[in-house]
Formats: C-alpha cells, structure tokens, sequence
C-alpha cells in the first residue's frame, strides 16, 4: 500500500506518471529478485531520479502515440461505415500493439540498463515474440483499468500489484536473455 501511495503522489503532475511507474516497476523488481526490501520510500525516490530521463523520453514519444490513437477515434465517428470498417481493423491492430508493447517498456527499462531506443526496440521484440505472455499481461492492466474506474479507491493499493503481476510475467523472459545487461 505504501508503494501505491508513493506511486499516486509521484504522478500527481502529470508529467511524471512515467517516471513513477519506473521508479514502482524498479521497487517490485528488487522484491521479485532479492525478495525482501529494505526503506521502500528511498529506493523509489532513487529510482524515480534514476529513471526520469529515459522515462520521460518515453512519455514524450508514448504520449504522442496515445494522442495521435485518440484522435483516430474521433476521426471514426464521423466517417462513412464502408470507410469505418477498414478503419476500425487497422486502428484496432494499431491499438493492440501499443498495449503490447507498453507492457515491457517499464519492465525492460528496470532490469536493463539500455537507452529510451533500445527500450522501445526490446519492447517491440518482446511484445511480438511472446504473444501468450503479452496477452496476459495486457489482460491484467485491463482488469485493473476497470477496478480503479469501479472503485477509484483501488488505486491506492491496486496498481503495484498489477506492476508486481506483469514485471513477475517479464522475469520469466528475462532469464531467457543472458545477453543483455542486467542493471544493479
């Protein structure tokens, strides 16, 4: 819960919703493979600091993409139906790989010490290599977009557990791939 709460604080601007994920990714990293953590509000801040330029490159660039998606949407709406449906198909597919491949972005840039383009290349790779784990774990953000849109409350003690669920589903492809470097 104490990682929730530090991770709802973080994101207060806007701004910094990418940092904060990277800095909850990297807490639940530590937990996952050293199984006990010791002062968690530091580690996250160190984390937070850490990550912030490759994050914030990323939310740029992510931002951008969710726009250009949104947009995409609304274009839909007022295109005839024999132009809707093509369109549908391919803002669908297009829609689909974005969540694919947003969830290896925070696992990758924590266990990895990799740039913002290697990130996002890794991230595409593994999003399309492993298609069983990318669905599970894009049903799972899905489920927890849902509970917090249910019960808003759910927030403050929802979202590591679903950071917890998808980074615990990346470990498995992470021992997988000796040749990247791992971070400390």
């Amino acid at each position: 819960m104490l990682l929730n709460i530090l991770w709802v604080l973080a994101c207060m601007p806007i701004v910094t919703i990418f940092p904060a994920t990277a800095a909850m990714f990297g807490v639940v990293r530590k937990k996952v493979l050293e199984k006990e953590i010791n002062g968690i509000c530091r580690l996250f801040f160190d984390l937070f600091k850490e990550n912030f330029r490759v994050s914030f490159v990323l939310f740029t660039i992510w931002l951008g993409i969710a726009t250009f998606i949104y947009i995409d949407y609304i274009f839909l709406e007022i295109q005839t139906p024999l132009f809707q449906l093509g369109f549908k198909i391919v803002l669908f597919i297009g829609t689909f790989l974005f969540l694919a491949i947003s969830m290896y972005i925070f696992p990758i840039m924590v266990h990895f010490d990799l740039n913002w383009r290697y990130v996002l290349r890794n991230s595409v790779f593994l999003a399309l290599m492993n298609p069983i784990i990318t669905i599970i774990a894009i049903l799972i953000f899905i489920i927890n977009i849902y509970l917090v849109y249910i019960f808003p409350v759910s927030i403050f003690f929802i979202s590591s557990c679903t950071s917890f669920s998808i980074y615990y589903l990346c470990q498995f492809i992470f021992n997988q791939l000796p040749s990247l470097k791992e971070t400390n």
